[in-house]
C-alpha cells in the first residue's frame, strides 16, 4: 500500500488539486492521503462514467484486521470485520476485472503466448550461434597471407553479413505474423 498526497495525485492525473479534492471521499484514502494504486483505478472508473457498482463512495481500503472498530462483526469469527469483508470483495472484483481484460485481449488476438515468443527467440539464437560457429571455417581460407588490417576488414564484412541476415529475418517474421492475422480475420467471417 502506497500513500500519496492529493496534490501529488492531481499532478499524476494531470488535473487540478481542487478536482481531486472534490473526489476525495470517492477515492480510497487513509486520513488525508490517497491509497495507490487503488485511488488511480477508482479515479479512472469514475472519469470513464462506469463508476463503482452499487456504491456512491469507494470503501476505505485497509489491511485485513487493521480496523478494530467496525460497523459490523461476523458473529462466527469476531476477528473478521465488515470492513475486512468489503476490502476482500473490492480486491476480488479488481482482480476479476484484470482477468477479464487479459481474456478480452486474448480473444482479440492482442496477446502473444509466451511459448510462441520463446520458440522464436530460441530459433533466432540458434541461427546466431550456428553462424558464429561456422564463421572461422568459412572465412579462414580467404585470410591466408593477408595483413592484420585486411583480416580485420574481412572479419568486419563477415560479421556485418551475419547481422544483416539476422535483420532481414525481422521482415520474414513480420510477413508470417501478418499472414496469420489475415487468416485469423478471414476465418472469423
Amino acid at each position: 500500500m502506497i500513500l500519496i498526497s492529493q496534490a501529488d495525485f492531481a499532478k499524476k492525473m494531470g488535473v487540478s488539486a481542487s478536482a481531486i479534492s472534490q473526489l476525495k471521499n470517492k477515492l480510497p484514502h487513509q486520513g488525508k492521503k490517497l491509497i495507490m494504486p487503488d485511488a488511480e483505478r477508482t479515479y479512472h472508473l469514475i472519469k470513464s462514467g462506469i463508476g463503482l457498482p452499487n456504491t456512491k463512495v469507494t470503501p476505505e481500503v485497509f489491511a485485513p484486521g487493521e480496523l478494530a472498530k467496525s460497523d459490523g462483526v461476523d458473529p462466527d469469527n469476531p476477528n473478521v470485520t465488515m470492513q475486512d469483508l468489503l476490502n476482500a470483495k473490492y480486491k476480488k472484483e479488481n482482480v476479476l476485472g484484470d482477468i477479464h481484460k487479459v481474456n478480452l485481449k486474448k480473444m482479440q488476438g492482442n496477446l502473444i503466448a509466451v511459448d510462441d515468443v520463446c520458440k522464436v527467440v530460441v530459433g533466432v539464437c540458434e541461427i546466431v550461434r550456428n553462424e558464429l560457429i561456422n564463421l572461422p571455417s568459412k572465412i579462414a581460407p580467404t585470410l591466408v597471407g593477408l595483413s592484420a588490417t585486411e583480416i580485420q576488414y574481412a572479419l568486419d564484412d563477415s560479421m556485418n553479413e551475419i547481422l544483416t541476415d539476422l535483420y532481414n529475418l525481422q521482415h520474414e517474421y513480420n510477413e508470417q505474423s501478418n499472414e496469420e492475422d489475415i487468416s485469423a480475420d478471414t476465418g472469423n467471417i
